[in-house]
């Protein structure tokens, strides 16, 4: 069984916390277990393929999502809705509110089995640092050689270089599970989500965009949330990329964004499902559909 709690506010009272539970259904648990032991059997670039593009199972396309009916709970007749921050923070619960939670509950049902076959085809030596490295290099738009001007003058850069000792230390905290030792997720979750803000401006700014405003008589770029609503970001992604997006970095559900840039994470908040998330979300900006040729 799934819970997904949340804050009512009721007047000038406390916050009252309830429990919404729902059975899961053990014919898609089914249905999930087979298709991931399908996908245990994939060779390896169809393998990184397969992280990379996306899983319809773990992660609710935005169709299904969209013909959900809002939850009629009792309490939300009653009550206004807030959500808390791991610091016990509340703010009102945003008008998606129902969509991500359902986005959850599925998360919640599928990513175990999705970490398992990760952990499973690093010990089948299908994916590791090496093999993940050269796909994306010669084979994705993380690849492509780009230039950025500094006081010495023009310099050469890949996105891919951006990242690439946060994603060897994903394969080494892999290496150490295989071995039955303790991982440490911290440098995984700390480093990649600013990684992948500065590579999703880059693209947006690559692509015509635009990811800065005017204030006063400054110019100061947009929040991560505003680049998400960008007509340029739905050219370069899909809506079910900015559903895993917003659902990861935003605090429209795990917000891990804001709370590595603040610091407030503690040692046991750096788990491994959302190492996996944050690696996920790096490899899905490999799809970006950029309109410019490698190595130009």
């Amino acid at each position: 069984m799934n819970h997904i709690s949340t804050d009512i506010y009721i007047n000038n009272l406390d916050h009252l916390l309830i429990t919404v539970s729902r059975q899961q259904d053990p014919n898609l648990t089914k249905k999930m277990e087979g298709y991931f032991r399908e996908k245990s059997k994939l060779s390896s670039i169809d393998y990184l393929v397969y992280l990379i593009m996306g899983d319809q199972l773990v992660f609710l396309p935005n169709e299904y999502l969209e013909k959900q009916p809002e939850t009629e709970y009792f309490y939300k007749k009653m009550t206004k809705q807030v959500i808390a921050d791991i610091n016990g923070n509340v703010r009102p619960a945003s008008k998606d509110w129902d969509k991500f939670m359902m986005y959850q509950l599925c998360v919640n049902n599928g990513i175990e089995g999705l970490i398992s076959t990760i952990v499973e085809a690093h010990k089948q030596k299908k994916i590791s640092y090496a093999k993940t490295k050269r796909f994306l290099l010669e084979q994705t738009v993380l690849g492509i050689s780009l230039y950025a001007n500094r006081i010495n003058g023009k310099i050469t850069y890949t996105w891919f270089e951006q990242i690439d000792f946060a994603i060897k230390d994903f394969f080494k905290q892999l290496g150490k599970i295989q071995l039955g030792k303790k991982p440490d997720w911290r440098l995984v979750i700390d480093v990649l989500p600013s990684k992948f803000e500065g590579i999703l401006r880059g693209m947006i700014n690559l692509s015509g965009g635009v990811t800065t405003k005017k204030k006063d008589e400054t110019t100061e770029e947009i929040t991560l949330e505003a680049l998400f609503d960008t007509p340029t970001f739905l050219e370069l992604f899909d809506i079910d990329d900015k559903n895993l997006f917003e659902f990861v970095f935003t605090k429209k559900e795990l917000n891990i964004r804001n709370y590595v840039a603040h610091g407030m994470y503690i040692p046991q908040d750096y788990t491994m499902v959302k190492a996996v998330l944050v690696f996920l979300c790096i490899l899905r900006l490999a799809k970006a559909n950029l309109k410019i040729e490698k190595n130009s």
